[in-house]
């Protein structure tokens, strides 16, 4: 790699990081109320129920 290209590739690592976080977090986000919420109830001999049908 030629030491001109270095900020534009690291640039572009830092970016395509970024998107990955926020994609991961927007997939993510949905699911966590619901593994909660099993968590809480775990053990205690009731049925749970999904917070969305």
């Amino acid at each position: 790699m030629r030491p001109v290209d270095a900020p534009g590739f690291i640039a572009a690592q830092l970016a395509g990081a970024i998107a990955a976080a926020l994609v991961f977090g927007w997939l993510l986000r949905d699911r966590a109320p619901l593994s909660l919420d099993l968590m809480a109830n775990a053990g205690e001999g009731r049925t749970v129920r999904p917070l969305r049908d």
